[in-house]
């Protein structure tokens, strides 16, 4: 895709990110759409941290986004469901002066993906903590599969089985490939349905 482009968002791009989060979610009835990130808080979030969000963008489209906060709250401690770790939808919890990178949002439209966009976007955030020099990158990887799998598996067994190769979970199996490593569970993520759980994922900067 040789006119893609990587690169950090601007104010003026808020409304597109928000509308290409309501494609990338608008199959999952569970997620209404009061709870993306508004445009208006994309944009305030920008202009305080325009370094960490950052979209990818073909033939002036945008077409993926990766959207994160700087916080002193160490995947060493205790693990908060999403909305606490950002600090709800303002994005409230970012430090400007933060030891670590925390994935607030990513999404690739439909029509995009396994063009290698997915990557790059990671690629952007690994190269901002180095520049910044961080401690590292986390997020909450989504366990996406277990939905397939809760009939006989408790989640935490489900998660065992994902962080030994023994299930491939179509989420955490690819962001382990990436780097990230596996840690504990973390239920009820971002709701209390069956596929809304996931799994700390950590990628140390050495």
């Amino acid at each position: 895709m040789n006119s893609l482009k990587i690169r950090n968002a601007m104010p003026v791009d808020a409304q597109a990110i928000f509308e290409l989060s309501c494609t990338v979610y608008g199959d999952n009835p569970r997620l209404p759409t009061s709870d993306y990130i508004p445009a208006a808080a994309l944009m305030r979030h920008i202009e305080r941290f325009a370094q960490g969000i950052f979209v990818a963008e073909v033939d002036k489209r945008i077409v993926g986004y990766a959207i994160t906060i700087r916080t002193n709250h160490s995947p060493k401690d205790e693990a908060l469901n999403w909305f606490d770790a950002i600090g709800g939808l303002e994005m409230m919890k970012h430090e400007p002066n933060g030891a670590w990178l925390y994935g607030v949002d990513f999404g690739v439209h439909p029509d995009f993906r396994k063009h290698g966009i997915g990557t790059k976007l990671y690629r952007a955030r690994f190269e901002l903590v180095e520049r910044l020099d961080l401690d590292g990158f986390y997020a909450g990887g989504m366990l996406a599969g277990y939905v397939h799998f809760s009939q006989r598996l408790s989640i935490e067994e489900y998660g065992e089985h994902v962080r030994k190769g023994r299930i491939i979970d179509p989420t955490v199996s690819m962001q382990m490939k990436r780097g990230f490593q596996p840690g504990s569970v973390i239920q009820n993520y971002c709701g209390d349905a069956i596929d809304c759980s996931a799994m700390m994922i950590v990628w140390h900067n050495q």
